[in-house]
């Protein structure tokens, strides 16, 4: 909620005439919003403290959680009630407040709570402020925050509101877990039925897929050691694209859904089991049906890392990452190291090769695969890979450096090879060849249905690595590539 200059002053006079003395003020902040005020700013007086928490409140994107529990400690403070009207004219404090009474004895369960009001939002949502979702926060607290929360919203084009889809969603989960449950729902629907003031009101049932899928992307940065350990520190961000029932990306930006952070490369798994249990995550996946890719971003040296091996948590059960979902790896320096004097002049063949992949025939006239062999090193190596229809490289061994740096320099979108040693390249190509054979598109999704795969069939697969370089879709820290001007 944005607030215009004069909206900001009639709240400042408000909020001065609900709490007249430092010391209420005080004790508001901290009581109902969990910010304890700066001690310089305790000294200042009431119209001083005020405007420093609006400042603060409009960096957190907390006003209306600000407002709303202001209304409900001065009901009857007619100038904060005319704001209110104003700026959220849709539900007042009192609807809320009959809501909180209802669910006050139930047997809440705050993450999904958490679930629902994600999965309730649209599409570019503003996130919920950090307080509003504090894992300390009582239930019945984060039901209150969550609703005035999704209460500031807008009314929908389809004419449904946020925080009537939260409220069905919830009757729904609730309905048949047990006496009191189904009770609660039914009285919740009835809320929705009182309230809707001519929205439309959801049906209270399994959640629409709005989702074909998603895409983590995961980067790894281990710096410039020529050797890392599993106990050596590596920088780890990611990011999640939506992907539209149009197979089209729901925002160009992706979501960041793990900010910056140094941790082992031991515990990277770790980190990914925590993203996949984040509430924001667990949200997405039901409205794409579960359906989500990993992509893990590694510098050269890492590549052949075998992190479709990686365990993760689900539920309370162990599983190697690339049994539940796709996983590939990506080429650190092709994508981060683009504007070095290395990389600046093969984007363009890699984003060629791209869009030919993209749009490759069933049966292209060349093969675009290449497969290399221990006598393929040098000049010989070098021509074979940087042939046009070349887009994807196929080892039935494992990989070189020399075959991965050529590969990369080539412009490559795609690699396959295995990771182990002493197999018969009959054998190699008893696994490899029905992978690469079909739609090459289709590529991740076979080499995922192979790792699946028990018993001896399935043994091989999982000492597969695939590299699959999708140019369009990169991170937003990626920074463009800008041509040097001309002296």
């Amino acid at each position: 909620m944005d607030l215009t200059g004069p909206q900001r002053e009639k709240l400042v006079e408000a909020l001065t005439k609900a709490f007249p003395r430092p010391a209420e003020l005080e004790q508001f902040t901290l009581h109902k919003l969990d910010f304890p005020l700066m001690e310089n700013i305790k000294e200042a007086g009431v119209r001083t403290m005020v405007h420093e928490l609006l400042k603060y409140a409009s960096s957190q994107n907390w006003l209306v959680q600000l407002l709303r529990q202001a209304r409900r400690v001065n009901p009857g403070n007619a100038e904060l009630l005319t704001l209110e009207q104003d700026l959220m004219p849709l539900f007042s404090t009192s609807q809320l407040q009959q809501l909180e009474a209802l669910v006050q004895d139930s047997q809440l369960n705050r993450a999904r709570l958490v679930q629902l009001a994600h999965q309730s939002v649209p599409p570019g949502w503003r996130p919920f402020p950090e307080f509003a979702t504090d894992q300390a926060a009582a239930p019945l607290t984060l039901f209150s925050r969550l609703i005035d929360s999704l209460s500031s919203a807008h009314r929908q084009t389809d004419g449904s509101h946020p925080l009537l889809k939260f409220i069905a969603q919830l009757a729904s989960t609730l309905s048949g877990t047990d006496a009191s449950g189904t009770a609660l729902a039914g009285t919740l629907r009835d809320w929705l039925l009182q309230n809707a003031s001519g929205m439309t009101v959801p049906v209270p049932g399994a959640a629409p897929r709005r989702l074909r899928g998603l895409h983590l992307f995961v980067k790894c940065d281990s710096g410039l050691r020529p050797s890392v350990g599993p106990e050596d520190p590596v920088s780890v961000t990611a990011w999640l694209w939506s992907i539209g029932m149009d197979r089209k990306p729901v925002s160009e930006i992706p979501e960041l859904i793990l900010e910056c952070t140094e941790c082992p490369l031991s515990k990277v798994p770790e980190r990914l089991t925590q993203i996949r249990k984040s509430a924001r995550v667990l949200a997405l996946l039901e409205e794409a049906g579960q359906q989500m890719s990993v992509e893990v971003c590694l510098r050269q040296n890492l590549l052949s890392m075998a992190v479709d091996s990686w365990r993760i948590t689900v539920g309370r059960t162990p599983i190697s990452l690339g049994f539940k979902h796709p996983v590939v790896v990506r080429s650190f320096e092709r994508l981060y190291l683009r504007d070095s004097e290395d990389f600046r002049d093969i984007l363009g063949e890699w984003q060629s090769k791209w869009d030919q992949l993209k749009m490759l025939p069933g049966t292209p006239a060349a093969s675009p695969l290449q497969w290399i062999g221990p006598e393929d090193t040098g000049e010989s190596l070098v021509e074979k890979l940087m042939q046009p229809h070349v887009l994807c490289v196929v080892i039935p061994r494992s990989c070189e450096q020399e075959v991965l740096e050529r590969s990369i320099d080539a412009g490559a979108p795609a690699m396959l090879w295995l990771r182990q040693d002493g197999v018969t390249l009959e054998e190699a190509k008893r696994c490899l060849e029905p992978l690469v054979s079909g739609t090459l598109t289709e590529l991740p999704t076979r080499v995922h249905t192979a790792r699946q795969k028990t018993g001896e069939e399935g043994k091989l697969a999982k000492h597969l690595t695939l590299l699959w370089d999708d140019y369009d879709r990169q991170p937003p820290d990626v920074l463009p590539f800008i041509a040097p001007s001309r002296s």
